[in-house]
Parts: structure tokens; sequence; C-alpha cells
């Protein structure tokens, strides 16, 4: 009686164990397939990205090649500008994206957002407010902070402590694809801020995220500069 006591708690134990398996082996399929479908929908978005501004370009463009008055370009320059107004409540998060960053050695590409709130930061990375927009002018500096893990896991900043000097970040702005190169990295305080200087005949990007990961006592920064600007045509 004992000994089958014993076997049937052993045979408990092994299912639980089994179940334990399936269920960790079902979770790291969901995930995957999961993060994978976000970033295929943010280079679907970003594609939507580009296109949108070729679009608003030809319809300059074509009024402009009829003779029409400035007026009536800026007229129709402030219409459409309502109308993504208009429809900002149904599609917010279009709206305030302001870039694309892209990282192929990390297999990352992220929308770039206006701020730093909860939910910018869960959906790609945010531009740190006093700091530049991405572009090629000199004597500028632009700062995109990101999780790093969590729940969108690899594509978030998980990674950027990997990149070494010479890596190329890719930034598409509306209109421009800027190529980075990095050229230092730090661990800096979390209450340090003085490392977001400009320099004169530069222009940097820098990824702000928490380090050492998963702990978030202090903050790792990847600098690059600015070496190539390609206009989207």
């Amino acid at each position: 009686m004992k000994k089958k006591k014993r076997l049937n708690k052993n045979s408990l134990i092994q299912l639980v164990g089994i179940l334990l398996i399936l269920s960790s082996l079902v979770y790291i399929g969901y995930y995957k397939l999961r993060v994978t479908y976000r970033k295929n929908s943010i280079e679907q978005s970003k594609e939507e990205f580009i296109n949108e501004n070729k679009n608003n370009k030809e319809i300059v463009n074509e009024v402009s090649k009829n003779n029409k008055e400035k007026i009536l370009v800026d007229n129709l320059v402030g219409f459409d500008n309502s109308q993504k107004r208009s429809k900002e409540s149904a599609n917010k998060e279009k709206l305030n994206t302001v870039a694309f960053l892209e990282v192929d050695k990390l297999g990352i590409v992220l929308p770039v957002f206006q701020g730093t709130s909860d939910r910018e930061l869960r959906d790609g990375v945010g531009l740190v407010e006093g700091t530049d927009y991405p572009s090629d002018q000199l004597s500028t500096v632009s700062v995109l902070a990101g999780h790093r893990g969590g729940y969108n896991g690899e594509q978030t900043f998980l990674n950027i402590d990997k990149l070494n000097n010479g890596d190329e970040i890719r930034v598409t702005t509306k209109g421009k694809e800027l190529l980075y190169r990095v050229v230092e990295k730090k661990i800096i305080e979390s209450t340090d801020w003085s490392h977001f200087t400009k320099e004169d005949n530069q222009s940097k990007l820098i990824l702000l995220s928490c380090h050492p990961y998963p702990q978030n006592h202090q903050r790792i920064l990847v600098i690059s500069n600015l070496v190539e600007e390609r206009q989207i045509t």
C-alpha cells in the first residue's frame, strides 16, 4: 500500500514537471511570436510614415507646378495638418511619431515619440525633453530614452551594452535617413545630466537606458555622431 502511494506521488510530481515544461515552451513560443509580430508591425508603420511624407511632397509640388499662389500651398498643408489633428484620438501614436530608430546589429526597429511617458516608452523610445529632434544640423544633441527588456524583450534597448565604437545607428525622419556611428559608451549615475553636451561641429545622437540590467540604479549612454544623411525620394 505504501509503495502504491509512493508511486502515485512520484507520478504526480512527474506530471506537474511535464506541465511546467510544456507551459514554459508555450510561453516562449508565444513571446517570440508576439515580439516578431510587433517588429513587423513597426516596420509597416515606418513604411507608412515614409510614404505619407512622399505624398505630402507630391501634393505641394503639384500645386507649385500649376503656378498657384503660395497661400494656397500654405492652406493645403494647413488643411492636411487639421485632418491629422481630427484623427488624433483614434491614431494618437501615429501622430506622435517623429522618426524611426533602427540598429541592425541588435535587430531592433522602434518608433521615436515626442515624449517619455510610460505609454511612449512601452511602445517605442522617447525624445528626452530639452534635447533636439534628430537632424543633420550641427551643434545639436538628440537623446532617445528607452526601456531595457521587460514586456517587449529584445525589441527594446535590452542589448545596447553590446554596441561598440563604429557600429551603425539609423534614424528615419520625414524626408531623410540619418546614419550615425557609435563613438563612446558611458555608465553614469541616474541623476547625472551633464553628458548631453553639444559640440559645434557635430550632430550627436545618444541612446539612454537603465543599467545594469535588470536593475535601474545607473544609466548607460551610447553616444554616436552623424556621418551621413540621405534624402528619401
